[in-house]
């Protein structure tokens, strides 16, 4: 399997030099296997930079459409890079084209992740190799077990906003949308991008409910965390 892997990443460069796109990622990385990756349009030279929990599967479907020119296959894997035009987070210094990314306040994103991978009757895959989470673990254990994971060693679905957007020259992309922001600010994303004038709503939560208590203490906790997200993003606590 491996000689197919890379045969069809060295077609993927090919493609990529005819059509003037920056080098794709090799799946052998360490961007591949982190998922350290932007995302760019093979259409419209516009690039993504995909922050989990952030309406990251409905944007990564209406560019796989986009650039499709129509619906794509039920099949397809959109959270699968190979399946995307992707290169590393860094590589967007180089791109000449618009570049945009959405991101959602700290604390919104985490009870996101906390129903999507800890309240269930089985902890997802994801989380279970740090050895610090448990499935249906009350919320202040989750974000207390996050706290004390660094961006460098967590995984993208708690990493901080930050750490995925801003590296040593600086933000990697020119334009960020909050996503609470984002039904009324998509039309300038479609208009800059060529992507549909109104954004699919994909992967809508079937998660069971949570609201967390008023509780300063998880506040407290979050901000320890995301610090750096409130301050860059301009959120409040």
């Amino acid at each position: 399997m491996r000689p197919l892997k890379d045969s069809r990443h060295l077609i993927e460069c090919i493609r990529a030099r005819f059509n003037g796109l920056p080098t794709p990622v090799n799946r052998k990385t360490d961007a591949w296997k982190r998922r350290r990756v932007a995302i760019i349009s093979s259409r419209g030279k516009f690039l993504y930079l995909p922050i989990t929990k952030a309406a990251n599967t409905s944007i990564k479907h209406a560019i796989a459409e986009f650039d499709n020119g129509g619906p794509i296959d039920e099949d397809f894997v959109i959270h699968k890079y190979g399946a995307m035009h992707a290169i590393p987070w860094d590589a967007s210094y180089e791109f000449d084209g618009y570049k945009f990314s959405v991101v959602r306040h700290p604390f919104k994103r985490m009870i996101s992740c906390y129903r999507n991978k800890v309240l269930k009757n089985e902890l997802h895959q994801s989380l279970q190799k740090f050895g610090v989470f448990k499935a249906e673990m009350p919320f202040k254990d989750f974000l207390g077990a996050v706290a004390d994971i660094p961006d460098e060693d967590a995984d993208i679905h708690f990493t901080s906003q930050s750490f995925f957007l801003y590296g040593d020259r600086g933000c990697r992309v020119d334009n960020i949308v909050k996503m609470e922001e984002l039904k009324n600010k998509w039309g300038d994303i479609a208009s800059a991008t060529g992507l549909p004038a109104v954004l699919p709503h994909r992967n809508a939560s079937k998660d069971r409910p949570f609201t967390p208590d008023n509780d300063r203490e998880l506040s407290d906790l979050i901000v320890k965390r995301f610090g750096e997200d409130f301050e860059r993003l301009n959120y409040q606590a």
